[in-house]
């Protein structure tokens, strides 16, 4: 008999490619972000032709017109436009839903694209955007837990 599946246990194509992982970020009083995510990065080829698209369209001309020294100064910085170019690609090709305690002057914010790009991009809450890319991009965050490995090995029967 020749059983398919459980070549990698540190990482599961369902999970990064169809079910996304699930990353939750707490801030105390300044609330929670659950962001369900594909995984970011080489292994997701639409999500690199599309980030490929955008550092052409948005970093390399500003750098070829710039000296050396100016533009190693200018590739080190990142934009509030790119970063929310950044967002929305991340958002249209990996994000598959999303939520938030985080509030606004107005009140609760909705899950919606604009505002998780204004939420990813906005100069308080950058840094979240920066943890996100980290986490979504790390193949072991999209691997089966030992735990549920064990209830798909655990016989239905209990013995």
């Amino acid at each position: 008999m020749e059983i398919l599946g459980f070549e990698n246990r540190d990482f599961n194509e369902d999970r990064a490619f169809e079910e996304g992982a699930l990353f939750e970020y707490k801030f105390g009083k300044d609330g929670d972000l659950n962001i369900r995510s594909l995984l970011l990065g080489d292994d997701n080829p639409v999500y690199t032709r599309k980030f490929a698209e955008l550092a052409a369209t948005t970093v390399r001309p500003v750098l070829d017109e710039l000296s050396e020294s100016d533009a190693l100064k200018r590739e080190a910085s990142w934009n509030y436009e790119n970063q929310e170019r950044m967002a929305g690609l991340v958002f249209d090709h990996c994000v598959i839903d999303w939520n938030t305690t985080i509030k606004t002057k107005a009140g609760s914010i909705e899950s919606n694209r604009e505002n998780f790009i204004a939420l990813m991009a906005g100069k308080k809450t950058s840094h979240i955007f920066d943890m996100f890319l980290r986490d979504a991009s790390t193949r072991k965050n999209y691997q089966i837990s030992e735990e549920a490995l064990g209830n798909l090995l655990t016989p239905l029967d209990g013995s």
